[in-house]
């Protein structure tokens, strides 16, 4: 049987739910303190931005065991942290001390608050339809057979996703692979939504348009994860599965190299920092 691949990875979603990301790789947040370092800064400068609301929360979603939350709250004056609230989300419930929300983050409503939002290295893991063009430049919808082996299935014809493919990844290119960004989008909107005032972060591995325009990620980015391994992504829910992501359709927002923010080099140093305000001062 063959099915369409995004299906086939939604379904078998189920690695986050019993295993921990950390015992299978490791995220820049775990490599190098800058990043904390410089989250608690734009945290600081909210908390003053806003003139120090009482209900301003801090809220990390995709936190894993927390270490990321518990690393910006320490970076936090000690006569500060008591005054903000910290928040963790993620499918399992992880030793940090803090308010933890146990969901699935592909449809978690969560509470709005002013304050920031971080989703580290969460984006690339939602899925997302695969197209790959026939000869003729169309985009047909990738699915994967009982062998694991790649296969189009059929013509892509959503209208809202050729749209996001037109405005987003035009390429007609025979043979080529996209991977179309709108349920991220969605699940973005969803989550910056909750942030009434300040600011909503998405740090990934991620691309442009006008690189995507010349090609750059013509052959997908779609790779697989276990054991601090690169595999074969088989969507089996035995090995965590990813895709870039297009940032920029994301929202209308300043983009920066994590290198720009923190001074990280190599590879790392190319994650992309969408950093999306969400509104005015709150009142004294």
């Amino acid at each position: 049987m063959v099915r369409p691949f995004h299906t086939a990875w939604a379904e078998t979603a189920t690695f986050y739910p019993h295993q921990r990301p950390s015992a299978h790789f490791r995220t820049s947040s775990r490599s190098s303190g800058r990043i904390a370092d410089a989250l608690a800064r734009i945290v600081l400068e909210q908390w003053n931005r806003l003139r120090r609301p009482e209900d301003f929360t801090v809220t990390d979603v995709g936190a894993d065991d927390g270490h990321l939350l518990d690393a910006i709250r320490s970076r936090i004056p000690s006569h500060v942290r008591p005054r903000m609230r910290w928040r963790a989300v993620d499918f399992v419930e992880g030793e940090c001390d803090a308010d933890w929300i146990v969901a699935d983050i592909r449809r978690v409503e969560l509470p709005h608050s002013p304050g920031v939002l971080i989703a580290q290295e969460l984006l690339d893991d939602i899925p997302c339809t695969i197209v790959e063009n026939n000869e003729h430049g169309h985009p047909w919808v990738l699915g994967i057979d009982d062998d694991a082996l790649p296969i189009p299935v059929e013509p892509l014809h959503s209208h809202n996703e050729m749209t996001w493919l037109d405005t987003w990844w035009p390429d007609e290119t025979p043979f080529a692979a996209r991977e179309v960004g709108l349920s991220r989008d969605r699940v973005w909107q969803r989550l910056r939504a909750s942030v009434t005032a300040g600011v909503a972060i998405a740090i990934d591995y991620g691309h442009v348009r006008e690189e995507r325009r010349c090609g750059r990620w013509a052959g997908g980015t779609v790779r697989g994860f276990r054991s601090g391994r690169v595999v074969r992504p088989i969507p089996d829910g035995r090995c965590n599965i990813t895709a870039h992501v297009a940032m920029d359709s994301l929202a209308a927002a300043p983009l920066l190299r994590q290198s720009e923010v923190t001074g990280i080099g190599g590879a790392e140093g190319d994650l992309l920092w969408l950093i999306d305000d969400r509104g005015a001062s709150c009142a004294s």
